[in-house]
């Protein structure tokens, strides 16, 4: 291990464990937290950074469910050893709650003698508070049991907030929040660098850039694409700028870090009479025109196939199970030349 360096778990979701596990990497990375994989089994991800994690990048995690410091990992059957460890817990706050996870687990372990003992031990010093805790104590039971401190929530639940069935607008097919939230995640933006969405739509993605205070620009070729993402950005309270435009037109844009898109791949009308492979090979030559190189363009694809990679190398392609007739692709492209 790295001298005074600090162990955290994450708990990835179901949803898509590879790209959960990505996500948490490459934040970490963007961070420089300099993390270094101690092990992943059922779920729990360990990693030891040199530095504390900041708040602003576990709020960021979409594909994440808790996170926090390990503060003692046992076997399965000496779980009286973690209710003894949680008396050495010093609680850097008035309130807290006691949280545990079964994750693939097939031994008994007593639960609620575990929640129970351990809430008494620190209920002497501070207060029980289950709804809305300042810190929480996290015991996962896996293939061991893992005791930790969670001070601060992901983006796994928040994000869920600005489903398309809370927006004024919506397409049927918009991305899940969640999708777009880690796909944005896997382009290595900074707070101060720009993300482009050239076919916005809706304004899904754009969403959740705003919501981790990122710089957002959308662009659409379709004027009532504009207004709906418009629209939703202010019901969310959230701004950005929205331009009305092909996508040959993004060479007008000042400038551009990253690309992150899910682009039109249906029937004739959602592509403006435009068939789908010239539409695609028009978008990767003006991506690659505007995009220095070192600098990513996330998109999502049915097929691989669709767009070229020539200038551009494939970092990560992440299959996406949407329903039984439709599978996406996320492509996670770095410029290279």
């Amino acid at each position: 291990m790295m001298k005074d360096s600090i162990v955290h778990f994450f708990v990835l979701s179901g949803e898509h464990e590879q790209m959960a596990e990505v996500e948490v990497e490459e934040l970490l990375i963007l961070y420089n937290n300099r993390p270094k994989k101690i092990s992943k089994k059922n779920r729990i991800l360990i990693i030891e950074t040199k530095d504390d994690i900041e708040s602003a990048m576990i709020e960021r995690l979409s594909l994440t469910k808790y996170v926090g410091k390990i503060v003692e990992i046992e076997d399965v059957d000496k779980y009286e050893k973690i209710i003894e460890k949680s008396k050495s817990i010093e609680l850097q706050c008035e309130t807290f709650a006691v949280r545990c996870h079964k994750i693939k687990n097939e031994k008994e372990v007593p639960i609620d003698k575990i929640n129970r003992e351990i809430g008494t031990i620190l209920g002497k010093k501070k207060l029980v508070d289950l709804d809305n805790p300042e810190t929480e104590i996290i015991v996962l039971i896996s293939d061991r049991i893992y005791l930790g401190i969670s001070k601060t929530k992901t983006g796994y639940v928040k994000c869920l907030k600005h489903h398309v069935n809370y927006r004024p607008e919506f397409y049927p097919i918009s991305l899940n929040p969640r999708m777009a939230r880690a796909m944005i995640n896997v382009a290595g933006i900074k707070n101060n660098e720009i993300m482009l969405d050239p076919f916005c739509g809706t304004g899904g993605i754009l969403i959740e850039g705003a919501d981790m205070d990122l710089n957002i620009i959308g662009q659409d070729i379709d004027s009532k694409m504009v207004e709906a993402s418009l629209k939703n950005l202010k019901y969310f309270g959230f701004e950005g700028r929205i331009i009305e435009g092909d996508i040959s037109e993004i060479d007008k844009i000042e400038k551009i870090d990253v690309v992150v898109t899910d682009p039109p791949y249906g029937q004739s009308s959602s592509l403006k009479g435009e068939m789908r492979d010239e539409l695609m090979k028009r978008t990767m030559k003006s991506i690659k025109k505007k995009l220095e190189v070192g600098k990513r363009l996330v998109i999502v694809v049915p097929e691989k196939d669709m767009i070229s990679e020539d200038g551009f190398e494939i970092k990560y392609q992440f299959p996406w199970y949407s329903h039984k007739n439709l599978t996406r692709n996320v492509l996670v492209l770095e410029k290279v030349t």
